[in-house]
């Protein structure tokens, strides 16, 4: 889902091409499951699942999840 979002998304700000972290997988890899060993561990950081069965959510939707879950951070 996230290289065919790539492959449209204009990147002005690296001349079109993909920064050191977007080449390198390992990095990618190390740093997803590090995102997710921390949404189990510490209460503070929230998985937002970014894609359904069908395919990857809109960046509105993407935002209303976040949204919603700072509004819950907020009222605490």
């Amino acid at each position: 889902m996230i290289k065919e979002r790539n492959k449209k998304a204009v990147r002005t700000y690296a001349g079109n091409k993909k920064d050191v972290h977007e080449v390198d997988l390992v990095f990618q890899k190390n740093s997803r499951e590090s995102a997710l060993w921390l949404s189990k561990v510490l209460k503070n950081f929230v998985k937002i699942d970014c894609a359904e069965k069908w395919g990857m959510l809109s960046r509105k939707m993407i935002h209303e999840k976040i949204y919603e879950k700072v509004k819950i951070v907020l009222k605490k």
